[in-house]
């Protein structure tokens, strides 16, 4: 077993490595498939529809342990 050897190497300076990072983020994000503006709005719909649902069943579900608490220690 012998030292491995890479055809790739890293470059050596900080800004070499910052550029090749930058080179293969922008290189990423050219294959990324963004959704539509029709698809965001469905998306963010949903999520606020979600987070008002979770809220008023966190609401519904202290007030009734509230209620339920308060009886019990009176």
């Amino acid at each position: 077993m012998g030292t491995r050897t890479d055809d790739r190497r890293q470059p050596a300076s900080p800004a070499a490595r910052s550029r090749q990072l930058w080179h293969e983020v922008t290189g990423e994000l050219r294959r990324v498939v963004w959704p539509t503006w029709r698809q965001t709005l469905n998306y963010t719909g949903f999520v606020v529809l979600a987070v008002v649902v979770v809220a008023l069943i966190t609401v519904l579900l202290d007030t009734v342990f509230n209620l339920a608490f308060g009886a019990i220690l009176r």
